[in-house]
């Protein structure tokens, strides 16, 4: 089975946005699952990251992220991780073009011996907050993304060097497979603050949509 790499829609509320210096009131935090680390996307990305780590959870697989800075990833992070993998020195390893100091003119970043592709600083769809990098994506857990990502809003970018780098190429709209899953936790906090207050306990409280 195929990595699919899917052209991808920019949600509206990244108009205006400037990669990797976010405002933080258009981000949304997803505590990570089995102890990995908080995930920070734009709210439709969310969405879709919430609904398909439910669906892969109840399939017996977990996904999680590589790192804090592996959803959302300021400017700052992107320059670091660039630096750590690129240099100014001639390699036979191909180059990229980054303009460094702001002076108009963009140098060629030579790739280091061994390291993995990083985007140009300001380019990375991480720094929109609409991409992830999923710890241990291999095996099962890799089998289970190529059957399911594509249809939760994911596909990937570099093929087949990153297969752990899922992008959300959906944008605005949202698919039917995670509509499906908030309609599902809707229904089902809709029947639990129902039934406790039928058992006259009053407190109980309706659950968060995107929750898992």
């Amino acid at each position: 089975m195929a990595l699919d790499v899917l052209p991808v829609q920019k949600p509206a509320v990244l108009e205006g946005q400037e990669n990797g210096k976010l405002d933080s009131d258009i981000l949304r935090s997803t505590p990570g699952l089995s102890g990995g680390p908080t995930v920070r996307l734009v709210e439709t990305a969310t969405r879709c990251w919430v609904a398909m780590t439910a669906a892969a959870t109840a399939a017996g697989i977990t996904l999680k992220t590589s790192s804090y800075a592996d959803s959302y990833r300021t400017y700052q992070v992107q320059v670091s991780t660039f630096t750590a993998r690129y240099q100014v020195e001639p390699t036979t390893n191909g180059y990229r073009l980054w303009d460094s100091d702001g002076n108009g003119t963009r140098e060629r970043w030579y790739k280091k011996d061994g390291v993995a592709t990083a985007a140009v600083p300001g380019t990375s769809n991480h720094g929109w907050a609409i991409a992830v990098d999923v710890a241990n994506a291999s095996g099962a857990r890799l089998a289970w993304l190529e059957r399911y990502a594509v249809s939760f809003g994911w596909s990937w970018e570099l093929v087949p060097e990153e297969p752990w780098h899922l992008r959300n190429y959906s944008g605005d709209d949202i698919p039917a497979k995670v509509l499906a899953y908030e309609q599902e936790q809707q229904q089902m906090s809709e029947d639990n603050a129902y039934n406790g207050d039928a058992h006259g306990n009053g407190i109980a409280t309706m659950a968060a949509t995107y929750r898992v």
